[in-house]
């Protein structure tokens, strides 16, 4: 028996937009009238493409100045809460059902956290994880590290 969530959906496109080093702009842009900026945050250097939360909050990491996930509110461009991270960070974040999000780094960990963001667990890969976590039908999370010999299962 497949059970599915009600989701949330907003009316918004989401672009990140890279400035300069430094520097990137997360915003939105409102779907009902097209070219109309919605929002806009200087957040850092981001290199992944953003992941949506069951509830619709936004997640998205950064390199630089300071490697961080971020949750911003869909609505208003605000920053819910931001995380530093022990690595830059090339992977886009992946988000389950229930709301956890996945991401890994370039310190070798997999991290794992709760929608409120608060640290649930972190996994010590052999190498880098530049790959983005993939998570299964079952919940399993899969995510490849740059030590070229396996792909970890959580």
């Amino acid at each position: 028996m497949v059970v599915l969530k009600k989701m949330v959906c907003f009316s918004l496109l989401i672009m990140l937009t890279l400035l300069h080093v430094g520097t990137a702009v997360a915003k939105a842009v409102d779907k009902g009238e097209p070219g109309t900026l919605k929002w806009s945050n200087s957040i850092g250097l981001v290199w992944s493409s953003p992941a949506v939360g069951p509830d619709g909050t936004l997640y998205v990491t950064t390199t630089l100045p300071i490697p961080k996930l971020f949750a911003v509110d869909p609505q208003t461009g605000g920053v819910l809460w931001s995380y530093e991270l022990g690595g830059s960070c090339l992977s886009s974040p992946a988000v389950s059902m229930e709301g956890c999000i996945y991401v890994g780094a370039s310190d070798w960990m997999l991290y794992a956290f709760t929608p409120q963001g608060v640290l649930k667990w972190t996994y010590k890969t052999e190498d880098e994880v530049a790959s983005s976590p993939a998570i299964g039908a079952d919940g399993t999370v899969y995510v490849a590290s740059e030590d070229q010999r396996k792909m970890l299962s959580c």
